[in-house]
């Protein structure tokens, strides 16, 4: 059987990584099934430690398992190889270290812990580790010390440094172990764009993410080696909402996600990893099915044509960590016990929303959202309900010159699954919003025109046909039609991708052709 996951009408990149069974073993020597960080490090033990208790720990956000064997870690000094076929499960933690044991509180404030891998045992360094003084990761309190964690092939997974810059690196060649093939590299030669921590030097501080796989860090005395970092009361600067719809005649459904902050823009690029249990089992291994995919377009990321059955994702913004998690199932389909009897809207000095509903004590939210183009919708405003089964009516009014144009209802239920009414279309916009390109092909410029009722803002990104950005501006732009010109003497000849956001909502994406 054929598992083909669609988006709807957006600009999207995609990769079907397992489309059937025939090509399962080819499928997964390439895929992704998880993402693994660098989640925390201990650069400069305390004294009663040691300097074998540097420790490094790495964390798969998942959703799925990933093979780290002949992963390497390196400092620029030294490399330490991770074994062949090591498998570090979603949600797990593997700790590298300099020591069989690591006693409270040198790795793990609360308890002793055994480290994965220790680097002066396992015959997997790339020379001798010294057991004093700078040890591994050299730091002594003073350096800027960088940790990167290369996959079997050299290739960059992630990469921190406590600031800016870091320690010149030399050339190194990773030990040759059982399974691996020994490769060379010098970090400094490797165009390495590293997340800089920030965080001020101090011995027996651990450095760790202040939540699991997020972009925040803090120098910490409560060293959490092997467990979560998740520090209480922390919230991450990106988050997203989630909403399930199942289709009406239950052989599948859509999942949809928002981004929370405004302008979404901010975060866009989206990627992701997507799970789906295909065997039935109630988890995710390498027998299932793995997805990823890349968005490009605010403010949503939605997955059409799921079938049943269980999933997993990982999401991750254009910054390249604050990675969100969320787990959900399409089906079994259930029976709705809200009901939306009516939605309609009349057009006076504003715009007057009529809805009526029953069984509303089902509900978790309503919301009006509405839309420019009739396809990509954002959120208005949530409205207000009673709680209670019986029939009831709700109104909501909105200034005449808002620039959406379409409306609808999204009803979400206490399990976050959605549906939506019908919907409607006013004329009371206040003027036209338009973007075009000016011809196409393009040689040294990218010309486009915009047009919009007032004063704006104009957002664009350039994105090759790879998704990495090649180009962003911001333009502000009058009332009417206005020409931008977008320097392009400098792309490669090829297909790209322009970015536009207007404002804070309309946005459009154009391809162009470079010659």
């Amino acid at each position: 059987m054929s598992i083909i996951l669609l988006m709807r009408t957006k600009f999207t990149l995609i990769t079907i990584l397992l489309i059937a069974f025939i090509f399962t073993i080819t499928a997964k020597a390439n895929a992704q099934f998880g993402r693994v960080l660098i989640n925390e490090y201990m650069p400069w033990p305390g004294n009663a430690c040691g300097t074998t208790a540097e420790f490094v720990e790495l964390f798969n956000m998942g959703p799925g398992p990933v093979n780290i064997g002949c992963y390497v870690i390196s400092d620029g000094d030294f490399s330490v190889t991770i074994p062949a076929n090591t498998i570090l499960a979603s949600g797990q933690f593997y700790v590298i270290a300099g020591q069989p044991l690591m006693i409270a509180p040198c790795a793990n404030f609360s308890r002793n812990i055994v480290p994965n891998l220790n680097w002066n045992t396992c015959n997997c360094s790339s020379s001798t580790i010294p057991t004093i003084n700078g040890g591994f990761l050299t730091d002594g309190g003073f350096a800027n010390e960088q940790v990167v964690l290369l996959n079997s092939t050299g290739q960059m997974v992630d990469a921190v440094q406590r600031d800016y810059p870091g320690e010149p690196s030399t050339t190194i060649t990773t030990r040759s172990i059982a399974g691996c093939n020994p490769f060379s590299f010098n970090l400094d030669l490797m165009g390495i764009e590293y997340e800089t921590v920030g965080e001020s030097t101090g011995r027996g501080n651990s450095i760790a993410r202040k939540l699991d796989g997020d972009c925040g860090w803090v120098k910490d005395t409560q060293q959490t080696g092997s467990e979560t970092n998740n520090t209480p009361g922390a919230r991450s600067s990106f988050t997203l909402s989630m909403f399930i719809t199942e289709n009406l005649n239950c052989t599948g459904g859509t999942a949809r996600f928002v981004v929370d902050q405004v302008p979404a823009s901010n975060w866009f690029p989206l990627d992701y990893i997507l799970a789906y249990d295909s065997d039935g089992d109630g988890q995710f291994t390498f027998a299932d099915t793995y997805t990823t995919g890349m968005d490009f377009t605010t403010p949503d990321l939605v997955i059409s044509n799921l079938p049943l059955g269980l999933y997993a994702i990982n999401i991750g913004p254009r910054q390249g960590c604050s990675y969100q998690n969320f787990s959900f199932a399409i089906g079994p389909c259930i029976t709705l016990w809200y009901t939306l009897h009516s939605f309609d809207l009349q057009q006076l000095d504003d715009i007057r929303f009529n809805a009526s509903l029953s069984g509303a004590n089902e509900l978790a939210e309503l919301v009006l959202e509405g839309s420019y183009n009739g396809k990509d919708f954002f959120k208005v405003s949530n409205l207000t309900f009673s709680a209670n089964e019986g029939k009831q009516d709700v109104q909501y009014s909105l200034a005449g010159d808002t620039e959406y144009t379409y409306f609808r209802l999204m009803l979400v239920d206490r399990n976050r699954k959605t549906s939506y009414s019908e919907i409607r279309k006013t004329s009371t916009h206040s003027g036209k919003t338009g973007i075009r390109l000016a011809g196409n092909p393009v040689q040294n410029q990218i010309r486009i025109y915009t047009t919009t009722s007032r004063k704006e803002t104009v957002d664009i990104q350039v994105f090759n046909s790879a998704g990495q950005e090649m180009f962003r501006n911001k333009y502000t732009v009058i009332q009417g039609t206005n020409l931008l010109e977008i320097p392009a003497g400098k792309l490669q000849s090829g297909l790209y991708f322009v970015k536009t956001l207007i404002g804070l909502s309309f946005n459009e994406t154009l391809s162009v052709i470079k010659q």
